[in-house]
């Protein structure tokens, strides 16, 4: 009891010296401060006239510089009435040369503009003979081409005619010929013209039917590799779907745990700062029941 009343005593006297402290020191400031506003106010009030006295300074120097500023003013503007005349007056004598230059320069671009005229007219005279001579002498050799195309075509008729002749007289004498032949011989090659009309209505068939397999064994490939791709394609997405939802699965059990932590972080914060508030509670009661003692004793 003697130690805590001690303790208690030595803890009172270190708070009364503490505040004795604080408030010399407080005083001070206040004294410091008090001093430091008047400082500010006699050096306001010195700047306050030094910037005055400049201001006046500076209106004086500008009414001297507008009253003068005014007097080139006028001087500037009488300089420039009399500029002004003798300008007019210039220009009034550079509009008579103008309009006499004018009419001496129309009357000229008239005699030109008629020269230019007349050689561009005789040059399209030119050219107009011109395109007329060619335009001539290209017909007259599509005339000859035309006429060269008839002698052709003439003696290609004459000459088919004569062709036409000739086959007819040879067509004939075939016959002849193979009416002197005989039916024998007119049996056996229609006979050979049978045997290769059915050779080759037999190969027909059977590359016709060698075909109908091939696109036959061709559909069927077709049909399982369309069967293989559709049971990918499910597999696939079968597949996805599971990834997809391992995914989703992984990602709310990660939501889970992180909330599941959050909590145990909130929790512990909780209990941390309930633990810290019953420590000071008890600290707080322990120094009034200290407070208590002390003043009991000093009673």
């Amino acid at each position: 009891a003697a130690c805590v009343q001690q303790i208690a005593l030595s803890a009172w006297a270190a708070a009364s010296t503490a505040l004795v402290r604080e408030r010399e020191h407080q005083r001070l400031m206040d004294e410091k401060t008090v001093a430091l506003a008047q400082r500010l106010r006699s050096q306001l009030y010195l700047t306050l006239q030094a910037s005055l006295g400049h201001a006046k300074h500076a209106v004086l120097r500008a009414w001297a510089a507008y009253a003068g500023e005014a007097m080139r003013i006028a001087a500037v503007e009488q300089q420039l009435v009399s500029s002004v005349a003798d300008a007019e007056e210039r220009l009034e004598q550079l509009r008579e040369v103008a309009c006499s230059r004018e009419r001496s320069l129309s009357d000229m671009l008239r005699t030109r503009t008629y020269g230019i005229v007349r050689a561009q007219c005789a040059r399209k005279l030119s050219v107009a003979l011109m395109m007329w001579a060619e335009v001539s002498r290209d017909r007259r050799r599509e005339a000859g081409s035309r006429l060269k195309l008839l002698t052709a075509a003439a003696d290609s008729a004459s000459e088919l005619y004569r062709l036409r002749n000739e086959t007819k007289k040879v067509t004939t004498e075939l016959r002849r010929q193979r009416r002197a032949h005989g039916v024998a011989a007119i049996h056996a090659s229609l006979d050979r013209r049978l045997q290769a009309v059915v050779h080759a209505w037999s190969t027909v068939s059977r590359d016709a039917q060698r075909e109908s397999i091939y696109q036959r064994q061709l559909d069927i490939a077709a049909a399982e590799a369309a069967a293989g791709c559709a049971v990918l394609r499910m597999e696939g997405r079968r597949t996805a779907l599971e990834l997809r939802h391992q995914r989703r699965t992984q990602a709310l059990r990660a939501v889970r745990v992180g909330l599941r932590h959050w909590r145990h972080v909130v929790l512990y914060a909780w209990s941390c700062i309930v633990l810290d508030g019953r420590r000071e509670s008890a600290h707080a009661q322990l120094l009034g029941r200290a407070a208590l003692q002390v003043e009991a004793c000093g009673g």
